[in-house]
């Protein structure tokens, strides 16, 4: 979307309604990991290890030191 968004020229309605997409595509993943967190402390759960968690820890530190440089 953000490609989308900067490379055509694109009516204002439909400018906000990639930003509002963009703004959900955020915070949607946030709220559910902030309501999976509170759940699992509550119900004492043991956390496990999760293969995509492994995955995105692991793309997300090196594309943050790919921008680093």
């Amino acid at each position: 979307m953000v490609i989308w968004q900067f490379l055509s020229r694109v009516p204002e309605s439909r400018e906000r309604l990639a930003l509002r997409l963009i703004g959900v595509s955020f915070f949607a993943p946030a709220a559910w990991i902030g309501f999976d967190a509170v759940r699992s402390l509550l119900g004492g759960g043991d956390a496990e290890a999760s293969p995509v968690g492994i995955g995105l820890a692991g793309t997300s530190a090196a594309a943050m030191a790919m921008a680093a440089r």
